[in-house]
């Protein structure tokens, strides 16, 4: 049996079709979300509310996988804060870049990223703490529903995975002066001073990407077009 190719006439008919019904994704409006220039092009540092860089800070890994490196409360005597500092952050050193909400007439946005934080803390209880969030620029914390809250609530337990979550359209889009925030938090002693012990956050593959979340349905006089042309279709036999 052989098998040939519809005619011209059905092939115009079903590619505008196809396209049609097909879901179609905008672009990622993150900078430099996946650190391929192999710096902080498009993000900015923070230690402790000031300017933050190395190796505080640093970008990681090779060409087509680069990752952001933030780090803290290493010694040169893990435990021992009286030996030599390999950080300057007391507090906290945060990774921020604000976002290009605006939004195509009935887009969403989804927000995704890649995440790894280890260390030698790991302290339930008093160790350094990881979170990432979305800062309206007045320093409240939201999530991805609109709500306060985190992207990823603050932890002091080590753990890796992949974020992916659609932004709420009427608190997010088209609305200035949003920030991702990914902050690394340094853990205290009991008299309420670093106790110590390194931690490191790798943050990649970060983007925000508009998309239509229903496909577009085709014209119905396109689809009735179509019906006898496939009805007058056989399979040729030998």
């Amino acid at each position: 049996m052989e098998c040939r190719p519809p005619p011209p006439r059905a092939a115009a008919l079903f590619f505008p079709l196809a396209l049609a019904v097909a879901p179609a994704a905008l672009a990622d409006s993150l900078t430099n979300g996946d650190f391929a220039t192999g710096d902080f092009t498009g993000w900015t540092r923070d230690t402790d509310g000031g300017p933050g860089g190395s190796p505080d800070f640093s970008v990681v890994g090779s060409t087509g996988a680069y990752a952001a490196r933030l780090e803290a409360d290493y010694w040169s005597d893990p435990g021992n804060t009286t030996s030599n500092p390999r950080n300057s952050v007391l507090f906290a050193n945060t990774l921020v870049q604000e976002l290009d909400t605006a939004l195509s007439p009935g887009a969403a946005m989804r927000l995704t990223f890649d995440w790894l934080f280890t260390g030698e803390d790991g302290d339930p209880a008093s160790g350094d703490t990881f979170s990432v969030a979305l800062n309206d620029g007045q320093g409240n914390l939201y999530g991805a529903d609109g709500l306060l809250g985190f992207l990823i609530d603050p932890s002091r337990l080590y753990g890796n995975g992949t974020y992916s979550a659609v932004l709420d359209r009427t608190r997010f889009g088209d609305q200035a002066n949003w920030f991702l925030e990914v902050q690394l938090g340094v853990g205290v002693d009991t008299t309420g001073q670093p106790n110590g012990y390194g931690s490191t956050v790798q943050f990649s593959n970060a983007s925000l990407t508009q998309f239509y979340d229903a496909p577009t349905p085709a014209p119905l006089a396109l689809v009735l077009l179509g019906l006898p042309l496939l009805a007058r279709r056989r399979p040729a036999r030998q």
